[in-house]
């Protein structure tokens, strides 16, 4: 399993912030989320959230601090992540298909019609297990 550069997880001012104290940003994620990530990364090194450290245009696809999307989004509790890199349609059928083996953990992904660019998934609670959700 590769490691999980923490900027591709968290924006830049969380970073900065967990950073100047001593601490690993990735305490703003949950566990299952940064292993579903690393595995994600090791089927397909291409696969990223944010790349605003080396100059893209991702901050907010992973640890959300910016106030965007839902007020419940999942992102804002670091149990949510949206991959871009790779083809949605492919990785969509990937997770499907391997989910049960490699990604028990994923309750959540949105529909292929909500997010035609990227996937999202979470973790969040669910008493209906897995589910796929409209944006």
């Amino acid at each position: 399993m590769p490691t999980v550069d923490a900027r591709e997880l968290v924006p830049p001012d969380s970073f900065q912030y967990c950073k100047s104290r001593g601490l690993n940003p990735l305490i703003l994620l949950d566990p299952k989320i940064i292993k579903i990530y690393a595995t994600i990364k090791s089927k397909f090194p291409k696969a990223i959230c944010n790349n605003w450290h080396y100059g893209g245009k991702y901050s907010q696809s992973g640890y959300r601090n910016d106030g965007s999307g839902a007020p419940v989004s999942q992102h804002r509790f670091g149990r949510a992540i949206d991959i871009h890199g790779v083809d949605p349609r492919i990785l969509h059928h990937h997770l499907l298909k391997w989910r049960l083996l490699s990604y028990r953990d994923i309750t959540a992904m949105e529909s292929l019609q909500d997010t035609p660019s990227w996937v999202h998934i979470d973790v969040r609670y669910s008493q209906a297990g897995f589910q796929i959700v409209r944006g």
